[in-house]
């Protein structure tokens, strides 16, 4: 792997849930990583209310939802799902919601995934492992 590739590779999947088998990676499990990591965000917000002294006028407003993706070795990462639809199983509000990916690819047409999975995420090994486990 070339230099480039590697930081297409490396880089690129920034705001992305990934697996090794993107078949893994449905919907209803990338909603329920986002929806975990938004109650511990909530959490968050919670204490920096309650500390004003200590965080002053700040108070995150925006919460990052991620989306599944696979890599294509022609296109590099390419989206599995539509934002809103995560979003939406997520049950995460519009108004607080922000996609980490602008300019990222359409889903791929008839990529049906499987059930179950688990990612390779460092932030779910971490702060949410243990609370939500794979088929």
């Amino acid at each position: 792997m070339s230099e480039v590739e590697f930081e297409r590779w490396e880089n690129g999947q920034s705001g992305y849930v990934t697996h090794s088998d993107p078949s893994k990676l449905t919907a209803e499990f990338v909603a329920t990583f986002n929806r975990l990591r938004f109650e511990e965000w909530q959490q968050q917000v919670q204490i920096m209310l309650r500390q004003p002294d200590k965080y002053a006028d700040y108070t995150p407003k925006h919460f990052p939802v991620y989306v599944g993706a696979c890599y294509d070795k022609s296109e590099g990462w390419v989206r599995l799902h539509e934002f809103e639809v995560i979003r939406t199983l997520a049950g995460i509000p519009e108004h607080i919601a922000i996609t980490q990916r602008l300019f990222n690819k359409r889903p791929q047409s008839g990529y049906v995934p499987a059930v179950g999975g688990w990612t390779g995420n460092r932030y779910i090994q971490g702060s949410l492992a243990g609370q939500f486990k794979p088929d």
